[in-house]
């Protein structure tokens, strides 16, 4: 009971947040927009989901941990096996008899969790690594264009859940992604330099 008060309490603190942000980010815009502000917006995992680097990273994710994920299907297959055979002879055997097999069973499940979570974690790691370029040279490229273009302010939007409302016409995602896919040769190298720039460039 105790948990979901504090469940509740947190909550309402991140509601409370994200309501004076938002009270904020209003009266910003709104301030901007008196003075004749020029104001765009990036739906940033729609940008990302067509930007031919992170596309070519995420590709590469998957060819290297490939053959992780078709050992563990495998697991999974033999653990739903196993549960099966488990669930008819419960109806036959009694749970001594069944102990030496159920032991066996969450060992195998306990290995599966340790690889699948072992497996995420890597991923996330080396996702983290490759995408750190992409999104300085996509800042960089977007700063550039605000700069060039006349904006007072671009706003870079987290899955679109910032955006309630945008007007169409100041939505600039389609924009720039086409032109940052132009700036990309036909042959994207991956992963770009860990170190910083992208090594297209030679």
């Amino acid at each position: 009971m105790q948990d979901n008060k504090k469940l509740i309490y947190i909550f309402a603190a991140v509601a409370l947040v994200l309501l004076a942000a938002s009270v904020y980010l209003l009266f910003q815009v709104n301030a901007l927009e008196k003075r004749s502000a020029k104001i765009g917006y990036i739906k940033s995992d729609v940008l990302l989901a067509n930007y031919k680097p992170a596309i070519a990273i995420q590709q590469k994710l998957q060819e290297e941990t490939s053959h992780v994920q078709k050992e563990l299907e495998e697991r999974y297959k033999e653990l739903q096996g196993m549960d099966a055979d488990l669930k008819k002879k419960s109806q036959v055997l009694t749970m001594q008899a069944l102990a030496p097999q159920m032991e066996r069973f969450q060992t195998k499940q306990n290995e599966f969790l340790q690889m699948q979570q072992g497996l995420q974690q890597a991923v996330s790691q080396k996702q983290t690594q490759l995408l750190e370029p992409v999104f300085q040279d996509i800042s960089n490229f977007i700063n550039k264009y605000g700069k060039d273009n006349g904006y007072t302010l671009i706003f870079w939007t987290p899955v679109e859940g910032m955006v309630i409302y945008g007007d169409p016409a100041q939505d600039l995602t389609e924009i720039l992604s086409n032109e940052l896919n132009a700036r990309v040769p036909p042959a994207v190298p991956v992963p770009l330099n860990p170190a910083g720039g992208d090594s297209t460039k030679k």
